[in-house]
């Protein structure tokens, strides 16, 4: 759901001319970054929990052999 909504929340704004501008960066900057931490921290998260990169589970799911 959150993902979901960070996702609108960034369609949304694109329509916007004045998103574009300098005075948008930082807004900008961090609805992309929350868009990516979404992803990239659970991820982060589930190869700790499961050995770590050398962990073979981990290893088959991320195809690093």
């Amino acid at each position: 759901m959150i993902i979901a909504l960070l996702f609108m929340a960034i369609l949304f704004w694109q329509t916007r001319p004045q998103y574009y501008s300098a005075r948008w960066f930082r807004t900008r900057m961090l609805l992309y970054v929350g868009l990516t931490a979404y992803g990239v921290v659970p991820a982060l998260h589930w190869i700790s929990l499961n050995g770590g990169l050398e962990s073979e589970v981990v290893q088959v799911s991320i195809f690093i052999s």
